[in-house]
């Protein structure tokens, strides 16, 4: 891959897009390790997801970035590449300037593992005036190393959890004690979260977890916070 990137910087004026360029030079290398590198590409280098646009990202608004319509493959392959982009422009300061927040859906399904984008955001985004606001539906997937990133987060909100999930959490939110929580957690409605970490109220901070509230109504058969 590093060489057809190298190629297709050499030769880009040949090309209407980069992911045209990098996919001939991974086509002329005529080697195993670049086919197989191919063939793993081949629907972000032939599926037009990278090109030209008139769009930008706009400082001061809420830019989204939406996946639908692709694979769940081809997403998470788009995420990291946009991400280890991203994370590369923030450590240079070029073209990104810091005091943003970037919000994760889903992000189970992203590298978590040391060296990935996302594992030294979780670590460094700090410094860089980077918020990170990653949501999931369960933790079950991660593991070790994993989950000891995880807790770095400075907030964690727990929602309504599975049977298989709750003996877990509960031992997440309070190591040691986690039995405590465990029936809180069955119990837990809509609405309902358990907050851990720095948490602050009305300039009080609170160093134990507690249990917050949300009012929601029902509008055209949508939930719609109050």
């Amino acid at each position: 891959v590093r060489e057809a990137i190298q190629f297709a910087i050499q030769n880009k004026n040949r090309f209407s897009c980069e992911m045209e360029a990098i996919a001939c030079g991974l086509k002329e290398q005529d080697e195993p390790a670049a086919l197989g590198a191919y063939n793993h590409l081949c629907p972000i280098l032939e599926g037009n997801i990278f090109r030209k646009s008139e769009k930008r990202i706009q400082k001061g608004k809420i830019n989204i970035i939406s996946l639908k319509g692709l694979n769940p493959k081809t997403q998470k392959q788009v995420v990291e590449i946009l991400l280890s982009v991203l994370w590369r422009k923030m450590r240079t300061g070029v073209g990104v300037q810091g005091g943003f927040t970037l919000v994760l859906d889903e992000f189970q399904n992203l590298d978590l593992k040391q060296g990935s984008a996302l594992f030294e955001m979780f670590t460094e985004a700090r410094k860089y005036e980077v918020r990170l606001v990653l949501a999931t539906q369960t933790l079950a997937i991660f593991h070790g190393r994993e989950l000891a990133v995880i807790n770095q987060a400075a907030t964690r909100l727990f929602f309504q959890q599975t049977a298989t999930d709750i003996k877990r959490i509960g031992e997440m939110i309070e190591p040691g004690h986690g039995d405590k929580w465990v029936s809180k957690i069955a119990q837990m409605r809509i609405g309902e979260a358990i907050a851990v970490g720095s948490i602050e109220i009305n300039g009080r901070v609170l160093d134990q977890p507690i249990i917050t509230h949300s009012k929601y109504e029902e509008v055209n058969g949508y939930l719609k916070k109050i």
